[in-house]
């Protein structure tokens, strides 16, 4: 349970930061 939670959240959380990744690099591509 409480591994699955992990995994979960750390997923969560790797999505998250690919997803600022690619938004920073079209906010460049913009400026």
């Amino acid at each position: 349970m409480l591994y699955k939670l992990t995994t979960t959240t750390t997923s969560t959380t790797t999505i998250i930061i690919i997803c600022m990744s690619v938004l920073m690099k079209l906010h460049y591509r913009k400026c």
